[in-house]
């Protein structure tokens, strides 16, 4: 309560003071200008220095005023040399920060070294898309392996696709056609490994790493029993094969093989005394025969020996049959892994043959009488031609 109320509740009229005026009677001074004229008392700034510079503000808490209190508002810091205060009517600066601009973009991200990034195909980090190059064989591998897989087998034929129009070229094997976005590569017809390279028009490059094998391995299992086919005091015994090639990873399909005959080798006992020399002519193996697309042979392997006369007697014969394959049509012939055929007979008339794992074993029944069928095969390893 001022003064004048205090009196004036008391029954005593207060004096006006002349610096009391009321708002907007002229001659007068008002409340806002009696204000303004009190805080110049307290001390005048220098020309052109903020009165509330350096000083704390007086009352930080939020809320509109209330009438007679006094709030400053909080002090921006000055901008940095060259900006311009955008309330001063200047030029509008962009500042940037660690985590992108003021403007609410984000900063640009520099590249290591400050050179562009490379991408996972062989491009550059320059907004450019990517290379991608897919590949497929023509054939599934013996064990199943997909078709995107990189060792092949010799001879095998895999389609490349890139997501744009290029060239192609390859450190081996066969390449046509060498422009586009496809080519199609045929595996040369040795072990080795190759490189499928592809460039875009601006010489970005991708390079695709396969890996060619050659048959290396040979098995054989029991397709079927000839034992059914011998006279009863016929020593003998024989089987046909089935003939597989590995690895199995991949498929040996434009590939033939052929035996190479040879002579027979530990030579002992009873086929020392019959049907010398034992020498392995190979018939019909002798003759190229196309591997299927599952790395089995497309024909049986007629794995035999019989009619061998009595008396018996221990004896055995080996043939270790080199081995050569091709890739095609024609093409150079390459060396494939030894197989080893062996005969072993017994004093009891019984012949076991062997061939890379497969086994066929008989014994003649013994049957008085019986007659000899008279004709002696001396051991077989042959495919019908």
């Amino acid at each position: 309560m001022n003064r004048y109320a205090f009196e004036h509740a008391a029954g005593k009229p207060a004096p006006r003071k002349q610096d009391e005026g009321r708002l907007g009677h002229p001659g007068k001074q008002t409340l806002v200008e009696r204000l303004v004229a009190e805080a110049g008392a307290l001390g005048a700034a220098p020309a052109g220095q903020d009165l509330d510079q350096g000083k704390q503000d007086e009352d930080p808490r939020p809320g509109p005023a209330v009438a007679g209190e006094r709030r400053t508002e909080p002090k921006m810091p000055p901008p940095p040399d060259g900006a311009t205060d955008q309330k001063s009517g200047g030029e509008r600066v962009e500042l940037r920060g660690e985590r992108g601009d003021l403007s609410g973009g984000q900063a640009d991200a520099a590249s290591p070294g400050g050179g562009a990034t490379p991408d996972a195909a062989g491009g550059q980090g320059d907004g450019r898309a990517p290379i991608k190059i897919t590949h497929a064989t023509a054939k599934a591998a013996a064990d199943g392996s997909d078709e995107s897989r990189t060792t092949v087998g010799v001879g095998e034929t895999v389609t490349f696709r890139a997501s744009l129009g290029g060239t192609w070229s390859a450190s081996d094997g066969s390449l046509p056609v060498t422009t586009g976005t496809t080519a199609t590569w045929t595996a040369p017809d040795g072990g080795r490994d190759v490189s499928i390279i592809f460039n875009d028009p601006t010489g970005r490059g991708v390079t695709v790493a396969m890996k060619v094998v050659a048959p290396s391995t040979v098995t054989m299992k029991l397709a079927s029993s000839q034992n059914d086919v011998y006279g009863a005091k016929d020593a003998g015994s024989g089987m046909f094969c089935e003939v597989s090639f590995g690895p199995t990873n991949v498929s040996f399909g434009n590939v033939q093989m052929r035996e190479v005959p040879g002579p027979a080798t530990n030579i002992t006992g009873y086929f020392l005394e019959h049907y010398m020399p034992h020498f392995h002519t190979a018939g019909g193996d002798a003759n190229w025969h196309k591997i299927n697309d599952n790395n089995v042979l497309s024909v049986t392997d007629d794995v035999s020996s019989a009619g061998y006369p009595s008396p018996w007697s221990d004896g055995t014969f080996d043939w270790v049959i080199p081995n050569k394959y091709f890739v095609g049509g024609a093409g150079a012939e390459y060396d494939l892994a030894t197989t080893k055929q062996s005969f072993v007979i017994k004093g009891d008339g019984t012949v076991t043959v062997s061939k890379q794992g497969a086994v066929s074993k008989r014994t003649p029944p013994t049957q008085v009488g019986a007659k000899a069928s008279g004709s002696a095969k001396a051991g077989s390893s042959g495919w019908p031609f």
